[in-house]
């Protein structure tokens, strides 16, 4: 069994006899993609403009799963490009179980990741939604006031609602 180490995100998380690679921050994401893509033929094209990404590829047997991400000259944006794209990890793996019992235990949030699959159909905003809420508790583990965050596309918005909805209301006596 192998496991991926997660380290934005502070989780590691067996993932089988498959392979985690965070290949960091790269300068160019389409020609990283175009690198990934000989090693893993039959990967997709993509053109639209990334800060990050997550894409998988068989090789020998398993899966691979690589992340990579631009340089954001800004640690709360690095922060929160990075923990999105290892959420995606847990994702993929189907561990997000991990992360929900994390953002219980540390930060009183009740999040329900198979919830947020719209009638078990896997959409792009839905796995989008669900790596943003890894990034939203990453960052609040830094103390980080989301408030702060510029440029952040909307389902980010959609995820911090979410959140902020399923807080466990405190006891008072």
């Amino acid at each position: 069994m192998f496991i991926a180490r997660l380290k934005v995100l502070g989780i590691n998380a067996l993932i089988g006899f498959n392979s985690y690679h965070d290949d960091g921050y790269v300068d160019s994401i389409k020609k990283h993609l175009s690198r990934l893509n000989k090693k893993y033929p039959n990967q997709i094209n993509w053109n639209e403009p990334a800060i990050g990404m997550c894409i998988g590829g068989k090789r020998l047997f398993r899966t691979h799963i690589h992340i990579f991400y631009l340089d954001q000259k800004s640690d709360i944006n690095n922060i929160r490009t990075r923990a999105h794209e290892e959420t995606h990890v847990l994702d993929y793996f189907d561990r997000l179980d991990i992360l929900e019992k994390i953002i219980l235990l540390e930060q009183k949030v009740k999040i329900n990741f198979n919830e947020l699959r719209e009638d078990n159909d896997d959409c792009l905003i839905d796995r989008q939604v669900r790596a943003e809420l890894g990034a939203i508790y990453a960052l609040k583990t830094r103390g980080v006031n989301l408030n702060d965050l510029k440029n952040c596309p909307e389902y980010f918005d959609f995820a911090r609602e979410y959140y902020e909805k399923h807080k466990l209301e405190k006891k008072t006596t």
